[in-house]
């Protein structure tokens, strides 16, 4: 239409042959015309014949100019508006033109000047002014352009643009209230102005007044189709009020509309995840980015739902850009720091969610994060301490008490995990898996008749969740009951929502505990390779370490320790990792890789304090070096973080029994109170038959001792050990100096020093204890015999398992002194070595060893030597029972000036050690006596011993504050025999003596 009225015209002036200045006219209408219809060339050249004619008409130049710059020879153009404000500097369009034209060539200051000079040459007209506004809108000044649309709007009142730019300004410029104000000046029919509607529309949507916002929204783009504002803002208006079909119906039509505009996208994005389509949504943001690469927000949206999608490597792709363009952006670093955690990258999610934090203010989202990084590092006390914030913000939800009573369960507060899962019971009833972390959380407090309890209630709500029969089947696991935790494991394999991984790995764990090492692996390896052919779920970063802590639990320390490695690979938490490595290590003895391992963790405060695993792993690396007081203090801070878990405190108590309760920091002291029954070996009675000539009675004697020792630290020195202690014997022995078996009551005065000095060559550490001791000892009924002074020197070698075989034990002893009532010195020297053959964590041991003794006296000619050959096997049932079979073979020699007895016997015994709980213990022994071609004296030697340890909590200080560390306090009884049952002499053959042993720390 427009094409044919500017033909029309054409041909109307095509018709009018017209001279002189009417011709100049004449050529510049139908320049305009020609112009006005893209004929450009046809334009230019009537305009230019115009100019020839009259270089002076202002109209033909103005025409001309702005032909040159709507074909954008923009310089040509500014040449001739220049020419002419050079001869008429207050042409009103001429300055208008050049002010439009500067801001279009990007000088924002001659733009500024010339519209300054058009409003002062025209003092009564706003265009100046408008333009003003909007030049300073432009360049965000807004406090100047509020002034000019003001002075606009005094010119001209009744002028709807002014009042749409001025209230654009006041929005753009955050002042929500002034754009308000400006819109209230419309009145009448300028409020009917679709830009005066669209500017309302915005106010509106702004001051959160959605649906009148909507409602104006509707009316602007029907009058404004095409712009983008109304259609925006109104998208926007829609979603806010949950109107999602709306949403989209407006989006399809505008992005045909509008193809560049990424907001409409973005919209649709938004609408699919909140309809839990994630992957249109994912489309949609990615079409968003497609039209602006630089929209951080369709990056950041982008990234929450790939975090939703668990595609978290992704997801960081997102993320990292979003933060590039925009660093101070909350909403993206915690977005990272929720895409870090589902890596395991823990420290990073942590700095990430820190950083999000300072901006955005604690929040339920914030805590969460927090609690779940911490959880991942295992430091469960801060993890804890963020949950329950975040369950503050959010008090109604099931997911977050449901995470927080796990934190106590895997902290091993299993009281407060219950409490937790009962609050959780009461928001969700009969919520299955509730009711199977209860029988979990019972099961380890060994509540059978609560864990049975709700074993039941959660499979009767759940018959076929893989999930549950997983939790329900470890918890009887937990208890024992091997047979129904093997028949949960199977209907779990078999429900339709199987993991086939986990419930495999669980199987393995089964396997681990009937002590079948080879049938765990193989399911283990059956787990992987179902995952690799698509048959169960993808193989997680926690599949892998709990694979890697099967490998470690039967002792496959190179898959462990690569089952690990894979692990961190993976994305796993590198103190998951790291701790569990540590362990490997510890477990092959290892404990100089163990430490640079956990070292790599001290950096952070947190694992000196807060993480069991940690401490536990230190306490395992200094027991093993015989490093008691940094054991006590890594044992009893774990045992803090997890008082009812048992290995800890397992592991304190025997760190504290060995090594006593502090007097104060650096001595430490332990005292006990013994007695029981001296039994002399066969030889010993075959010797004195021969020296008597006659049979000589069985015999006995008990002893008993009282004493404390010490151990002193100070500094890098080695330990320097002390005991102090009385000791008495009291019944028959034969002597050795003479021909004579007499009654003694003989006290022993003790005193020692020695010290712990640790040698390694390797792996391999060599514990020595060399010293010295004092001994004064006195008889009430044998003084003349028994009176003596003594002087010993010892000493004492242990070493860690050697190859992961063979363990060295033994000792050296020489000891001397005068006799106080007669002419008599004694020398004793004796050695010991004992090797015990098999893996540390094997079940059976091989043990052998040689002891050899040679006790002299000077000046009478008196001998006793005797040697003791013994070996044996020990094996382990379990973790309770152990049981040694042991055979000696002793060889005696003993010279009485000039005549001399020898003698031999057999020894073969057993040994039973059982344990029924922390508490109590028991343990036996029997061996039979068989003598070498003399069997007058074959006798049956048994006994047991009873024992209960009953911790006492005491101060401890470690140096770096003071420790709540429970010593053992333990009492043992039991009762000793031996039977002569070939005795044929007629007096007491059998005898039993009691025996008792009191330890106080």
């Amino acid at each position: 239409a427009v094409r044919q009225q500017i033909a029309l015209g054409l041909q109307a002036l095509s018709r009018m042959q017209m001279e002189g200045p009417q011709q100049v006219e004449y050529l510049r209408l139908r320049g305009a015309l020609k112009g006005i219809g893209g004929d450009f060339p046809g334009a230019e050249a009537d305009l230019k014949q115009a100019m020839r004619i009259d270089p002076s008409n202002d109209n033909v130049i103005l025409q001309y100019a702005n032909l040159l710059w709507k074909n954008n020879r923009k310089p040509e153009a500014h040449k001739l508006y220049a020419g002419l404000l050079q001869r008429d500097p207050t042409n009103r369009y001429a300055l208008e033109a050049m002010g439009y034209l500067s801001r279009d060539l990007g000088d924002p200051k001659a733009a500024e000047g010339y519209f300054t000079r058009m409003a002062a040459a025209y003092p009564e007209d706003y265009v100046p002014y408008m333009a003003l506004g909007d030049l300073y809108t432009a360049q965000k000044q807004y406090s100047k352009a509020q002034a000019s649309y003001e002075q606009a709007h005094k010119r001209a009142p009744t002028n709807p643009q002014i009042i749409a730019a001025g209230s654009n300004a006041a929005i753009d410029g955050r002042q929500i209230d002034l754009a308000g104000q400006w819109i209230a000046r419309a009145t009448g029919t300028m409020k009917n102005d679709p830009h005066i509607m669209r500017e309302t529309e915005r106010y509106l949507f702004l001051k959160g007044r959605y649906l009148e916002s909507a409602r104006v929204g509707e009316q602007a783009v029907r009058k404004l189709p095409r712009d983008r504002d109304a259609a925006v803002y109104l998208a926007y208006a829609l979603y806010n009020l949950g109107r999602y079909d709306d949403v989209l119906s407006l989006v399809s039509r505008y992005e045909t509309v509008l193809p560049k505009e990424s907001n409409f996208p973005l919209l649709a994005g938004h609408v699919h995840r909140q309809n839990h389509l994630l992957q249109q949504a994912i489309d949609d943001f990615t079409r968003a980015l497609q039209k602006d690469p630089k929209m951080v927000e369709a990056l950041v949206n982008r990234g929450y739902v790939r975090n939703d999608m668990q595609d978290a490597q992704n997801a960081v792709h997102d993320f990292e850009p979003a933060l590039r363009a925009n660093p101070d952006n909350a909403i993206a670093r915690l977005g990272l720091g929720f895409s870090y955690l589902q890596l395991h990258r823990s420290r990073q999610a942590l700095e990430q969610i820190a950083q999000a934090e300072k901006k955005m203010g604690s929040n339920g989202a914030i805590h969460l994060a927090k609690a779940t990084a911490y959880r991942q590092m295992r430091v469960l006390d801060k993890a804890e301490a963020e949950y329950r914030l975040a369950i503050k913000a959010s008090p109604n939800d099931v997911t977050l008490h449901n995470a927080l009573a796990d934190t106590l369960y895997h902290a091993r507060r299993y009281n407060q995990a219950i409490a937790e899962w009962n609050g959780a019971l009461k928001l969700s009833p009969d919520d299955p898996l509730i009711l199977a972390s209860l029988a979990a959380a019972h099961s380890r407090l060994g509540h059978r008749a609560e864990t049975y309890k709700y074993i039941h209630a959660a499979e009767a709500q759940a018959p076929d969740q893989s999930a549950i029969y997983l939790a329900t089947g470890e918890a009887l696991l937990t208890l024992g009951d091997r047979n129904a935790a093997q028949v949960r494991f199977t209907r779990a394999l078999d429900a339709p929502d199987a993991n086939r991984v986990d419930v495999r790995l669980e199987f393995a764990k089964l396997f681990v505990h009937d002590g079948k090492y080879d049938a765990a692996k193989q399911e283990v390896g059956l787990a992987f390779a179902e995952a690799r052919i698509g048959e169960a779920s993808p193989i997680t970063t926690d599949n892998l370490v709990e694979a890697a802590n099967i490998f470690l639990a039967v002792h496959d320390f190179d898959l462990a320790q690569r089952y690990f490695t894979k692990a961190r690979d993976m994305g796993a938490s590198d103190d998951t990792v790291a701790i569990g490595l540590a362990d490997t290590y510890i477990a092959q003895g290892k404990d100089r890789d163990a430490e640079i391992v956990l070292k790599s963790l001290a950096s952070s405060p947190d694992y000196e304090k807060d993480n069991y695993d940690y401490q536990l792993a230190w306490g395992n690396i200094y027991n093993q070096r015989h490093d008691n007081v940094r054991a006590i203090s890594a044992f009893a801070r774990a045992s803090q973080i997890a008082s009812e878990d048992p290995t800890a405190q397992r592991g304190l108590l025997q760190a504290a029994g060995q090594e006593g309760t502090q007097v104060f920091p650096g001595l430490n002291m332990q005292s006990g109170f013994e007695s029981g029954a001296i039994y002399d070996d066969a030889t010993l009675y075959q010797m004195d038959n021969k020296f008597f000539g006659a049979p000589v009675r069985p015999r006995s004697s008990q002893e008993s001792a009282l004493g404390t020792t010490f151990h002193y630290h100070h500094g890098n020195f080695a330990p320097i050990n002390g005991y102090f202690g009385v000791r008495n014997y009291r019944g028959s022995f034969s002597l050795p100096s003479e021909v004579a078996v007499v009654r003694r009551n003989t006290y022993d005065t003790l005193f020692n020093v020695g010290m712990s000095p640790m040698l390694r060559v390797g792996n391999a550490r060599f514990q020595f204890t060399p010293g010295v001791q004092f001994t004064i000892r006195r008889d009430t009924e044998s003084p003349v015999q028994m009176n003596q002074q003594l002087f010993r020197q010892y000493l004492y070698v242990n070493s860690s398992p050697l190859f992961q075989w063979l363990t060295i034990r033994g000792s050296a002893v020489h000891e001397s002194g005068p006799f106080t009532d007669q002419n008599l010195s004694s020398r004793d020297l004796g050695a010991s070595i004992e090797f015990e053959v098999g893996r540390p964590w094997g079940r059976t041991s091989m043990i052998t060893g040689y002891s050899v003794r040679d006790l002299l006296f000077h000046p009478l000619v008196r001998e006793f030597f005797t040697t003791d050959t013994w070996v044996g096997l020990r094996h382990k049932f379990g973790q309770n029972l152990a049981v040694t079979g042991l055979a000696r073979y002793i060889r005696s020699w003993r010279v009485q000036d000039l005549e001399f007895a020898t003698a031999q016997a057999l020894l073969p015994g057993a040994r039973l050690e059982y344990k029924f709980n922390d508490r109590w213990s028991f343990s036996a022994a029997a061996d039979l006596t068989r003598g070498q071609g003399f069997h007058l004296y074959d006798n049956v030697e048994s006994g047991f011993l009873l024992s209960y340890v009953k911790p006492l909590r005491r101060g401890f200080d470690d140096g770096s504050g003071r420790l709540s560390v429970d010593y053992p306090l333990r009492f043992s009884v039991g009762m000793q025999q031996q039977s002569f049952y070939g005795f044929t002499g007629g007096s007491k053959s059998n005898f039993f003596r009691p025996v008792v042993q009191i330890s106080l720390f």
